[in-house]
């Protein structure tokens, strides 16, 4: 009911256009104090974004860089290349995410050079039948038993905070 509702509110309409005008869209809706609609106004900035770039979070070069594996100047060239390229660390985490579940990766693993010193730990989570990736890339030195359980969790955590939300 809720799609059909949203379908007929939105349709035609660009991500921008979305974005602006959602909460004057839906404020008939008698139920927008609670529950989905409420989540989607809350939301709106984070879910109708136009580019993949904007769906990407990173943070912690600046302690990845620090590390001894980076001091070689050819590694520490391939670590900022890594870290500048979001398209990059797209692919990384597309292309390590399993279709439910956690993946690791360490050193050698990793297909791509530029990553054969470091770790990438990747967890599926899903939004309904949408899924994504989280993840962590780090260095092989890494405190992998805290950091595996870290992504598995939030991943984990993603998809229940919305199932729940959609019941």
């Amino acid at each position: 009911e809720l799609a059909r509702f949203l379908n007929e509110r939105l349709s035609g309409l660009t991500l921008d256009q979305i974005r602006e005008t959602f909460a004057d869209r839906v404020k008939d809706v008698q139920d927008h104090d609670s529950g989905l609609v409420r989540l989607f106004i809350d939301s709106v900035d984070k879910l109708f974004v136009p580019n993949k770039a904007e769906r990407l979070h990173i943070a912690g070069t600046d302690v990845m860089v620090g590390q001894p594996e980076f001091e070689n100047p050819k590694n520490f060239r391939g670590i900022i290349e890594l870290i500048s390229n979001e398209e990059i660390i797209i692919h990384v985490l597309e292309k390590n995410a399993q279709p439910e579940g956690l993946r690791v990766t360490i050193g050698q693993e990793n297909n791509d050079e530029m990553l054969k010193d470091c770790s990438v730990i990747t967890a599926t989570y899903a939004l309904g039948n949408v899924t994504g990736s989280i993840g962590v890339i780090g260095p092989t030195r890494m405190r992998y038993a805290s950091t595996i359980p870290l992504v598995d969790n939030v991943a984990q955590t993603i998809s229940e905070m919305f199932s729940t939300t959609n019941r």
